[in-house]
């Protein structure tokens, strides 16, 4: 067991691509199953995990959850997800591995210069502690002893350290950067929904499950929109996605924003279907009891 430390977690980790497709099949649940195992990797030994039985016994045990669900998900994370890498005898995240390594390697470089800092100190204080000599060739002498034990004291054999700090960017260099990689991560898990086979592509920016694709166009049906109303949403939806790459990675169910907010934007081009297009306005008891027959909304949505 390695003693513990702590490393580094992006605070956006949450939104990554690959995160993000794990976390649509295992949910919140499987998000904190991969910190836990990440955790464990951190305090073993070349912060690996082995596939030996005993392990995901130990993990079972950590996560409360049947082995074969745990092994499932390792197994997913490896080959589906790509979150962690394996040889066959054991697994690990490289991300984890990049960050401890240089962690360690920034406390070895700590270690020998404190080190080289008390030695240097050491010998110092014996120069000072030395009785001065009456004669002037003997204090030549030591003075040059010193000197050059001064200038050996200084030389550094080690390699150099990196620069510090980071390169300071202002606040819209740091705003652009930050957008970049949003639209890189939402690019990024575009592609990976588009490849999704229980997902069908209403647009370039908008998904919706499969078995869905009946009750949402009821939904219009019911609340009294004509039929060019749907495709009116899905391009409002769409416009909005492809300028906000952080609502594309925030909304995980296209289908209830578009019977959501989408709706009132609708509602002002298609005015003659407010009455029933919203399940709080009059007579949204039955509506709402409708949409709840459809399968739309659940008993929290509904309350």
């Amino acid at each position: 067991m390695k003693n513990t430390y702590y490393f580094s977690h992006d605070c956006n980790a949450a939104r990554d691509p690959k995160i993000l497709a794990m976390r649509k099949t295992y949910g919140t649940e499987g998000y904190g199953w991969y910190w836990i195992i990440v955790e464990a990797m951190a305090e073993s030994d070349g912060y690996k995990l082995s596939h030996a039985e005993w392990q995901i016994d130990a993990l079972a045990m950590a996560l409360v959850c049947d082995c074969s669900a745990i092994q499932k998900f390792i197994d997913d994370c490896i080959n589906k997800y790509q979150l962690f890498e394996s040889d066959g005898k054991s697994f690990w995240s490289t991300s984890l591995l990049r960050r401890l390594e240089r962690l360690d390697e920034s406390r070895y470089r700590r270690s020998i210069a404190g080190k080289k800092g008390a030695q240097a100190r050491w010998v110092n204080s014996n120069a000072i502690a030395t009785p001065k000599q009456s004669d002037s060739s003997d204090m030549a002498k030591n003075s040059k002893g010193k000197e050059s034990k001064g200038k050996e004291s200084k030389v550094n054999n080690d390699p150099p350290l990196p620069p510090k700090g980071k390169e300071k960017l202002t606040r819209e260099e740091r705003s652009a950067k930050i957008l970049a990689e949003k639209r890189k991560a939402a690019q990024e898990l575009k592609e990976h929904w588009a490849e999704d086979v229980t997902l069908e592509r209403l647009s370039e920016w908008v998904f919706v499950r499969k078995e869905r694709l009946a009750k949402l166009s009821a939904f219009y049906k019911y609340a009294g929109f004509p039929e060019p109303a749907l495709q009116r949403g899905i391009d409002l939806l769409d416009g909005y996605l492809a300028n906000n790459p952080d609502a594309f990675l925030r909304y995980s169910d296209h289908c209830r924003v578009l019977t959501g907010w989408v709706v009132k934007e609708v509602k002002k081009e298609f005015p003659s279907a407010s009455s029933r297009a919203s399940p709080r306005q009059e007579h949204g008891h039955k509506i709402t009891e409708k949409w709840r027959e459809m399968g739309l909304i659940n008993d929290e949505e509904a309350a």
